[in-house]
Formats: C-alpha cells, sequence, structure tokens
C-alpha cells in the first residue's frame, strides 16, 4: 500500500482520512474529512490524497480564518481611510462583476433586462442616500469585504460608522450604477485596482519579518538550537528583505517568493538544492511559526516549491582503498611534518582522520572532543560523544568504544599527556560572525589539510568520505546496522530505534571486527 498519512483502505477503494486538527475541532462540527478517492489502484490513490489533502487543508485554514474574523476585534468606529477603502472596493467588486455578466455575452432581450436592473439598483440606492437611511445589505457587504481582505473587524451595533459607512457604500453603488450605462452605450469603463495595503496594514498587527525571524529564533535558542542556524537564517532573511526592498511581512505574496527563488537560482547561480533546502524553507518555516503564533495569518510560501534535480554521482561517495591509506600514512606523518603549526592542529592532523576510520563518526564530533570525553566503560576504553561537547547533528549524546588499534598507537597515552579541555583545539568562549564555533573550524582545517596532503579525489568529502566507508566496510564483516547505526550515531526512523540500549560489550564487539589500517608514514 501506498504511503500517506492519510490514505486509508476500505474494502478494495482508497479512501481520505483526516482528523479535524485540535485548534479548530470545537467549531467545526465534525470529527474527520472522509471521502471516497473511487480508485482500486494504488498509484493513482496516492496523486488523489494528495490533491484531496491540499484542498482539506485549504478548508482548515478558510475555518480558522473565519473564527479569527468572527473573533477580532469589536471597533467603536471606523477611521475615514478604512470606510472609503471598504466604498472603493465595494465599487471595484460591481463592476468587476459587470465585466464578467458582459465576457458571456447578452441576448437582445438579457440585455435589456440587465439594462432595466441597473436602473432599479440605482433608483433604490439615490433613494436610499437622499433619505439617509441604512440600507439592510450594508452589514452583509462589510462582513463580506472584511473577510475576502483577511481583516478580522467587527463593528459595534449602534455604532456612528454605520450611517457614515452606509453613505459611502451607497455613493459607489450610484457611481458604479453611471459607469454601467456607460458601458451600456459602449464607452470604455476600466474596473478600477485598489491598494489595500494601508487599510491591511492598520487592521492587522503590521508585522515584518525581521519581527518573525525575531520569534523563531527566541524559540530556536530556547530549544538548544545551534547559533550556526541563527547566523545562517538571519543572512537568508536579510537577503530576501533586500531582495523585496521592504520588510512588511503581510505584503509578501506567492509572486514575490517564486520570484525571490528564481533570483537565486539564475542571478546568483545558487543550486536548486541551495535554494530549496536553505532560503526556501528558512522564510516558510518563519511564516508557518507566525501562523501558529497568530502573527500573520497567511504563508506565502504554501504553493512554491523548487525542483531539485537528481544529483550525479560519479564515484562511490566513500574513500577507496588507495585513498583512505594515504590519507592514514599522512595522518601517521603530520606530528613529524616541517612546518610551525600549532601542537593542537598538529594533534588533529595525526589523530581525527584515524579515529574516523574506526568509528564513522562525523569530522566535527571528533574535533569538539575534550579530555574528559575518552573515558572507560565496564572496561572498555571508548570515547563520549555529547551535545554537550559541541555540535551533534540528532542532538543526542553516544559511547562509542575505540578501536583496539588506535590504542595501540598510543592515543590514551596522547589523551593523558594534555591538559583539562579540548584535544585538538586551544579553548575560547568565541563564535565567529557565522555562528561556528572554533572545532568546527578545526574540522574544516583537517578537511583542507587531507585534501593538499593526501590528494584525494576532488569529488570526495575530506571527512565525511569516512561515514560512507565505515558504512560499506561494515556490511564486507558482517556487523549488524542496529549496531553500526548506534556507533554512528545514525537513525532509521523508526520507533524501535528508541527501545533498549545497546551494551558496551556488544559495541565493541563489533567495532572489534573492523579491519586494521596497516600503513606506514608517508614517505616512507
Amino acid at each position: 500500500m501506498p504511503k500517506h498519512t492519510r490514505l486509508m483502505k476500505r474494502g478494495n477503494v482508497f479512501y481520505h482520512r483526516a482528523s479535524i486538527p485540535e485548534d479548530i475541532r470545537a467549531t467545526y462540527g465534525k470529527t474527520e474529512e472522509t471521502f471516497s478517492l473511487k480508485t482500486r489502484d494504488p498509484r493513482e490513490a496516492l496523486r488523489l490524497v494528495r490533491i484531496g489533502a491540499a484542498r482539506v487543508d485549504a478548508l482548515f485554514q478558510a475555518h480558522r480564518d473565519e473564527i479569527a474574523r468572527l473573533n477580532g476585534p469589536l471597533l467603536e468606529e471606523l477611521t475615514v481611510e478604512q470606510v472609503k477603502t471598504i466604498a472603493d472596493v465595494y465599487f471595484a467588486n460591481i463592476l468587476a462583476e459587470d465585466e464578467s455578466e458582459r465576457l458571456k455575452g447578452f441576448s437582445d432581450e438579457d440585455f435589456d433586462l440587465y439594462a432595466s436592473d441597473v436602473e432599479f439598483v440605482e433608483a433604490t440606492a439615490r433613494d436610499a442616500y437622499r433619505r439617509g437611511h441604512v440600507p439592510t445589505f450594508v452589514p452583509a457587504v462589510f462582513g463580506e469585504i472584511t473577510k475576502a481582505l483577511n481583516v478580522n473587524w467587527r463593528l459595534r451595533e449602534g455604532s456612528s460608522s454605520w450611517p457614515v459607512l452606509s453613505r459611502a457604500l451607497l455613493e459607489a453603488t450610484i457611481k458604479a450604477s453611471a459607469a454601467k450605462k456607460q458601458r451600456q452605450v459602449g464607452d470604455i469603463v476600466d474596473t478600477p485596482a485598489v491598494d489595500v495595503r494601508s487599510l491591511k496594514g492598520n487592521a492587522r498587527t503590521g508585522q515584518t519579518i525581521t519581527g518573525l525571524f525575531e520569534a523563531w529564533k527566541r524559540d530556536h535558542e530556547a530549544d538548544g538550537g545551534s547559533a550556526k542556524t541563527v547566523a545562517m537564517n538571519r543572512q537568508q532573511i536579510q537577503a530576501f528583505i533586500a531582495y523585496l526592498g521592504h520588510d512588511e511581512a503581510e505584503r509578501v505574496t506567492a509572486f514575490d517568493v517564486a520570484s525571490f527563488c528564481d533570483h537565486l537560482r539564475h542571478e546568483r547561480q545558487l543550486t536548486a538544492k541551495t535554494v530549496s533546502g536553505k532560503y526556501l524553507a528558512c522564510i516558510r518555516t518563519l511564516y508557518r511559526r507566525g501562523i501558529s503564533k497568530a502573527l500573520v495569518t497567511v504563508d506565502p510560501t504554501a504553493v512554491t516549491k523548487v525542483k531539485v534535480p537528481k544529483k550525479i554521482i560519479e564515484r562511490e561517495q566513500g574513500f577507496t582503498d588507495a585513498e583512505a591509506k594515504r590519507i592514514l600514512s599522512c595522518a601517521l606523518a603530520a606530528p613529524s611534518a616541517s612546518g610551525r603549526t600549532e601542537p593542537h592542529t598538529r594533534r588533529a592532523f595525526r589523530w581525527v582522520p584515524w579515529i574516523c576510520a574506526y568509528t564513522g563518526a562525523r569530522g566535527g564530533e571528533i574535533t569538539q572532543l575534550r579530555k574528559g570525553d575518552v573515558t572507560t566503560e565496564h572496561g572498555i576504553p571508548c570515547i563520549r560523544i555529547t551535545p554537550e561537547g559541541g555540535s551533534v547533528k540528532n542532538r543526542e549524546y553516544r559511547i562509542v568504544p575505540l578501536h583496539p588499534h588506535l590504542i595501540q598507537q598510543g592515543f590514551l597515552e596522547m589523551v593523558k599527556a594534555q591538559p583539562p579541555g579540548p584535544l585538538f583545539y586551544l579553548e575560547n568562549s568565541r563564535t565567529k560572525s557565522n555562528g561556528h564555533k572554533t572545532s568546527a573550524s578545526m574540522r574544516g582545517t583537517v578537511g583542507k589539510w587531507v585534501k593538499q596532503s593526501a590528494k584525494i579525489d576532488p569529488r570526495t568529502q575530506p571527512n565525511h568520505g569516512w561515514r560512507h566507508r565505515v558504512k560499506t566496510i561494515a556490511r564486507d564483516v558482517d556487523i549488524p546496522r542496529e549496531y553500526i547505526d548506534r556507533i554512528q550515531g545514525h537513525k532509521d526512523g523508526t520507533a524501535s530505534t528508541g527501545y533498549g540500549e545497546a551494551t558496551m560489550k556488544a559495541l565493541y564487539r563489533e567495532i572489534c571486527k573492523l579491519p586494521r589500517y596497516d600503513v606506514t608514514e608517508a614517505g616512507d
């Protein structure tokens, strides 16, 4: 059965089924949206359920908007600008409807009947206008226009603005009738476009894009998120604001977002993956968080997509045997290499590649190791990889046993000789402007050194290549997936992964299956 959270099967027929979201369940009137997709074909069902899910999500959002409108502020009176804008929108709507009717074409009889209706509406409006009456249609028109504009207004019954609004709407009706008469005799009368941005700004919060970013940042930091992500998102949002030429969150349209993505792809020459996974994802995150906090009411990124082409893979992502040996050979020679490299940097060159080779850990997880992270569990020497020490992708600590070959090479003696603190960088509290910590900078330094010293294929990643290689070797030597995933800090997405613990004894047994690298120093 194809996978989709809303796809279900009754007998041989597929259905869409979605529970009503908790925030609107009390007012929605039903507990779920379920309907038949009228197909037995799994592939067709998957296509149809996606279409149906989008439609149902739109219904949910429309219900939220309506509830928000009904619960909007009860206004004592409307401003002059608000009354004028509502009347202008009403006038434009009348002419737009008239234009739509004329596009359909009139028969002779219908043309005469339509002209008669125009006369009747104008006469009724003029009568109410001269007598100062408030026609019954005024509250309904006010409700329709404010709903269409997404402004959550309610005007107090008995407000002094009702007669003012009534007069403005009657004026709009009379002017629209005159325009229709001109069209009846063949005169060209354009349907006006109304700028409602000032109206929305008065009615809403006047939220800025920067404000959405700050709201997201506050939550992100409270949840223990990384400074690097904050710095990256700030740069992307600043680029978006600069492109727009304004910082008004509710002025942003779907067209603005789509054209910004095109600008990044074609003018700035960024890859589709970068545009989709970073810039668009960042803007979408801010707006969705803003909606959840009632800071904005519309997500302009909802329909925008950037197609990411399939990556061209020209070789394996892990190191070949020859590349692995060259890297490790250069690492052995690093401490005695000529030059004025700092001792902590030489230690990183010497040990980071070897530890990665026998653990498949991320380079940054190793460069951030501290002396206290090298420990012993149940008599087995191991390293503790923890978010406390720096960046860990899944934000969960893990303890990884050391391969016997690392111990034989003197890794524990090297650690013992160091003072408390980081093993591979000089400790300080500074972070770079882009959010990178010193340990992350050292990861980049090691990667650059590996490329230059071992002269590996530029299509490989100098640190991450070990993760692919270790996974490959694990298959060759029959290390079960559950163990190698625990060693490398991988998640398979299943609920069972979170149950039970892999004992240190079991992990050590499996890591010992990784074959030794018998290499000599580069140049020997």
